[in-house]
């Protein structure tokens, strides 16, 4: 297949003679598969300015019905003008992303989906090892603390899309030619949160470490609400008094997606000068101990047992 100068003489092509890129490839000297290169001046179908074509098209291989461009800026664009994704280095937080044309700002490897299960991303295995590489380098080492790569879970808002939960990894320590520690940080966004922040992280020696709120605090007889109870430790610091758990019906409201045994622990420490004791509520019951003294602590595990039901386990 010989190589031509176009007609026009500023062309480059092989397979016809009317090349209408200044590098065009056609295979078996005809309309069929192609390659085309254009530069900034260059329109087809929808689609304007420099870039790469590929396509394929059985009847007219200088308009082919057909093709994806390797466009510049880093975008892949179909012929009829749609971006199919986006390579960008803007992004909320200190990462590089694969980006969608619909939300440039929110960095992600990203598959949309209207599904209820939402977009999946599976590694499959049939013979061999496969493996999803997220890697930082070439070029300066990394250093302590560094980001090497994250997956992030984004949700459309009916305007943007807001990331909801990622999780990453950080260089956790000092790395050298034969070492590189490492940690996984897990984030999660609550309601009302401008941006996701770190719950628990499993460090390069194997701790695990969760992100502890402030205690609450209370000095007498109350009404516990179970986002209290969920912060983890409540002080008590007061006299002889009771503290009532929430109802079956209230902790069934204050619980994000409630399943039948999901459960989470809580703390009591009592710092008070009298006895503290838990008492139980409408649907919600207590086996072990109700009673912490003063100087003591107790701890529980709270548990759904059904719809509007849960049960408080004395455990220590």
């Amino acid at each position: 297949m010989p190589v031509i100068i176009g007609k026009d003489g500023s062309k480059i092509a092989s397979g016809l003679d009317n090349p209408v890129a200044p590098v065009h490839i056609v295979s078996g000297g005809g309309p069929g598969s192609g390659i085309r290169l254009y530069d900034t001046s260059q329109v087809a179908g929808n689609v304007s300015g420099a870039g790469v074509d590929i396509y394929h098209q059985a009847g007219n291989a200088v308009n082919p019905g057909l093709f994806i461009r390797a466009a510049s800026g880093g975008s892949f664009i179909q012929n009829n003008g749609t971006q199919i994704c986006l390579i960008s280095s803007r992004e909320e937080g200190p990462l590089t992303n694969l980006y969608d044309n619909n939300n440039p700002t929110t960095p992600s490897l990203q598959q949309f989906s209207t599904a209820a299960n939402g977009s999946a991303f599976s590694i499959t295995r049939s013979i061999g090892s496969p493996r999803l590489f997220l890697s930082r380098g070439e070029g300066a080492g990394v250093a302590k603390g560094e980001n090497l790569g994250a997956i992030l879970w984004n949700g459309y808002d009916g305007t943007n899309y807001r990331t909801a939960a990622k999780i990453y990894t950080e260089v956790d320590g000092d790395p050298s030619s034969a070492a590189m520690p490492g940690r996984i940080v897990f984030d999660t966004r609550a309601s009302g949160e401008g941006t996701t922040i770190e719950k628990f992280r499993i460090a390069n020696n194997g701790v695990l470490f969760h992100n502890q709120p402030a205690p609450t605090t209370k000095s007498g007889a109350a009404t516990l609400t179970i986002a209290e109870m969920q912060k983890g430790i409540i002080q008590y610091t007061g006299a002889a008094a009771t503290l009532t758990l929430p109802t079956g019906t209230n902790a069934e409201d204050g619980t994000l997606g409630p399943y039948t045994n999901i459960s989470f622990y809580w703390s009591v420490i009592n710092t008070g000068s009298g006895t503290c004791t838990i008492a139980a509520n409408t649907n919600h019951t207590i086996v072990g101990s109700a009673t912490i003294a003063a100087g003591a602590s107790g701890r529980y595990l709270t548990r759904r047992s059904t719809t509007n039901f849960y049960i408080s386990y004395r455990i220590s």
